[in-house]
């Protein structure tokens, strides 16, 4: 009777260890779609950008589902030559489901990102020793803000999109090598095939991983056999994509793109500051990274260093949203390693060294020391990653913030109220990575925006030039109309109107005043709109003559 119990009761351990792996995956991937998908449910409208890739999904709506040659985006002539995955994905969901674009795109990128928690927990089964770090890694991963600041905004469509597939590759490469099991060989090739066809700067970060992944784990003839293999699978996956491009635009779009990266000094700087978080308070988690490291190399285990490493240095532009992958590793390693063992190892020192000098140590249970406080280490970490990722979306400025209301009002007055021949300045003065107006105003004011550079980065020459026209634009904002003209005659730019962004919830208070008054007093201009969100000037034509 006994020893049936005995069985009883093992069986019903070993039932409730399967199911531990399984509670913290949808744990994990329930807490990243809290902490990710609240900044968006907090308006109704997509969180900064997105304005591009909203425009091209419509494209792709508009020609039934055949891939456009062009982007009607700004009237640039921009070549289609964007991976359209993500919004043939957007596309269809919107068809299917009867939801309203705006919101696909709103709420499609948070719940994307979200799936990635699950993803990265799978790729650090197979890279770590157990799944209590696999499961510590995923829930680092869900809770570190650099992991989905840049995903959950409207150009998170295909940043989490492309993401989520190289995370799920990189998770069957990384079996295919350390296994050997050509059976990955397929699932490989496919999710590779679709991290190409969805973002061109994730393919880059993938494409160097996995060549790490080899240099750690293969290196062998077979392993070799097998990449060829999954090589020949991605150009198979991917072929009616480039293909189609190649033919209708030759190769020139694909090396315009491949020439917008860059890389400073700052890259080794921040690599050494370890501040790639995006924590907004006190950087705990990087710490806690930077200990994982030490395990690692204490374990001899180099290769998560050297793929963090590699990330910072190779992929600067998006480094701190890819690095998160690694880091929720070496997190989990440190924690699981290093800090709970230690507090733990700790108090037992202390209380033998109080004991060996006869020191009174109260009536303190001995599993205190030895349970309850790595428990509330543990805790502790928890409550502080949480407040973190809950926290970063309020203090990280206009990156989370959607396009405001009154602004979108005055696109739809210039949509109704100007000729279609129109051509616009936006005074912003934001950086072009983080202006929603330059970005949406071609979208909702169906009006040229002759500064804005999203897009540009597939025309030949086009990218850093437009790219230092805007800068040279939001220079003016702080001077007078003779900057505009000067700007329009530098940069052979001839527009129509002017569009002044105007403050509002306390940013941008200095912002446009003295071009405001330069403009109201000009006789070359004249105030045509005044909303809460924006300010339009005309350039009289008999006196400005900008159109040609």
């Amino acid at each position: 009777m006994s020893s049936q119990v005995i069985t009883i009761t093992q069986e019903h351990a070993t039932t409730q260890r399967n199911y531990a792996p399984a509670a913290f995956l949808v744990f994990a991937t329930l807490l990243g779609l809290y902490v990710r998908i609240l900044p968006a449910l907090s308006t109704d409208f997509p969180l900064n950008d997105g304005g591009l890739f909203y425009q091209i999904t419509q494209d792709i709506q508009n020609a039934h589902y055949a891939l456009p040659s062009f982007t009607s985006y700004n009237s640039a002539g921009i070549p289609l030559a964007y991976p359209p995955l993500s919004f043939y994905l957007a596309a269809l969901l919107a068809d299917v489901s009867g939801w309203s674009l705006i919101d696909i795109v709103r709420l499609l990128p948070p719940v994307l990102s979200a799936l990635t928690v699950p993803a990265v927990m799978l790729l650090s089964r197979t890279l770590l020793s157990s799944w209590v770090q696999a499961s510590l890694a995923a829930i680092a991963f869900a809770l570190v803000p650099s992991s989905f600041e840049w995903l959950i905004m409207g150009g998170g469509l295909a940043r989490a999109t492309g993401i989520l597939f190289a995370v799920l590759a990189l998770s069957q490469v990384s079996l295919l090598y350390i296994r050997g099991n050509r059976q990955f060989v397929l699932s490989s090739a496919l999710f590779i095939g679709c991290t190409f066809l969805s973002h061109p700067e994730v393919t880059w970060f993938l494409s160097f991983s996995i060549v790490l992944l080899f240099l750690f784990f293969a290196r062998t003839r077979h392993a070799a056999v097998h990449s060829l293999f999954v090589g020949a699978g991605v150009l198979l996956v991917t072929a009616p994509w480039w293909l189609t491009i190649i033919l209708r635009h030759g190769v020139a779009p694909f090396i315009a793109a491949l020439g917008t990266g860059s890389h400073t000094i700052q890259v080794l700087i921040d690599l050494i500051k370890f501040n790639f978080t995006g924590e907004p308070y006190s950087g705990l988690l990087a710490i806690l990274g930077l200990l994982g490291i030490f395990v690692c190399f204490a374990d001899r285990r180099f290769f998560l260093p050297a793929w963090l490493m590699a990330i910072l240095v190779l992929a600067p532009r998006s480094g701190s949203t890819y690095a998160t992958i690694p880091l929720a590793m070496l997190i989990a390693l440190s924690v699981d390693r290093l800090v709970l063992p230690g507090i733990s190892r700790m108090s037992e020192i202390t209380r033998a060294g109080a004991e060996a000098a006869s020191m009174p140590m109260g009536a303190t249970p001995q599993h205190w020391s030895k349970q309850l406080l790595p428990k509330l280490a543990l805790g502790y970490f928890f409550i502080y990653a949480l407040m973190s990722a809950w926290s970063m979306p309020t203090l990280v400025g206009p990156i989370l913030k959607a396009l405001p209301k009154g602004e979108r009002d005055a696109m739809a007055w210039i949509a109704a109220s100007t000729p279609k021949e129109s051509r616009f300045i936006a005074l912003t003065m934001r950086n072009p990575w983080e202006d929603s107006t330059s970005e949406w105003f071609p979208v909702l004011a169906q009006r040229t925006s002759l500064a804005t550079q999203q897009g540009t980065e597939w025309i030949p020459d086009l990218y850093l030039k437009r790219t230092n026209q805007f800068v040279a634009l939001q220079a003016c904002a702080m001077r007078d109309v003779d900057c505009l003209t000067a700007w329009s005659g530098q940069w052979n730019a001839e527009f129509t109107h002017v569009y002044v962004r105007k403050a509002t919830s306390g940013s941008l208070k200095t912002c446009c005043s003295l071009l405001e008054r330069s403009l109201n007093a000009s006789s070359a201009y004249a105030l045509v709109y005044d909303g809460p969100g924006a300010m339009i000037f005309e350039a009289r034509t008999p006196k400005s003559n900008f159109l040609r």
